[in-house]
């Protein structure tokens, strides 16, 4: 019962990691074959960067880190 507990409590932010991982490896992860998978791909990176949009996944993560890791690096 406690391991169900912690799962879902844990749940909102290892879905976030996640998806910074998904959208920052991308000499590791393919951004697609196609562009309706390039669009899906360019979609996540902005939904995940965009600091006009406050989503909860990047709520989760200091907003100026993201930021930095965004206009300071290749992604």
């Amino acid at each position: 019962m406690i391991v169900v507990a912690a799962n879902s409590q844990l749940k909102p932010y290892t879905e976030a990691l996640s998806k910074l991982v998904q959208y920052t490896k991308i000499d590791t992860k393919k951004q697609g074959k196609n562009l309706i998978e390039q669009r899906k791909y360019l979609q996540g990176v902005s939904d995940l960067f965009d600091s006009t949009q406050m989503s909860d996944d990047r709520l989760l993560f200091d907003t100026e880190t993201l930021d930095r890791l965004y206009t300071d690096s290749y992604i």
